[in-house]
């Protein structure tokens, strides 16, 4: 009853402009809603792969355009950033294992080494003596291999 109170009151055409503009208002309101809540959206994956939950992925589900395309670079960009993190943790768990492998080949002749120097200090022997210049020459050139190696492994590297 009242809109045709208004219709007849001010007419038709006023009626339908005045129509059509709030209904552009409220399509407005509503699309610039829709933004904010895509940039919310965002923004949380944002700081949430940020602070370091790369598995964390954005729900691009109801993004549309280019907030779509935004949030789908996003989660590449984690995965990205995962699988480097994945290949650094390996790396340096590759690097510790060399070092303990090397420390540990280069400690068997060295320990060896001045086992036999102790007991050439001890021993009156001549033949003994020769015995064990042997094995100080053999371990002692092993260990020297050993530190050849591992210098030319870190100059490769």
């Amino acid at each position: 009853m009242l809109l045709f109170a208004m219709i007849a009151w001010h007419g038709f055409w006023t009626f339908l402009w005045t129509f059509l503009f709030i209904g552009c208002v409220l399509a407005d309101i509503a699309i610039v809603c829709y933004g904010g809540w895509c940039f919310g959206t965002l923004l949380k994956g944002i700081q949430t792969m940020s602070g370091g939950d790369l598995n964390y992925k954005i729900d691009t589900r109801f993004l549309y355009g280019s907030f779509r395309e935004f949030g789908e670079q996003l989660n590449s960009l984690a995965e990205a950033a995962k699988l480097a993190a994945e290949n650094q943790m390996k790396s340096e768990r590759m690097r510790t294992e060399l070092i303990t492998n090397v420390s540990h080949d280069i400690k068997t002749p060295l320990t060896s080494i001045i086992n036999y120097v102790d007991l050439l200090r001890r021993t009156d022997d001549e033949a003994e003596r020769a015995e064990y210049l042997a094995i100080l020459d053999n371990q002692s050139q092993r260990l020297k291999k050993l530190i050849e190696d591992l210098m030319e492994m870190s100059r490769a590297s």
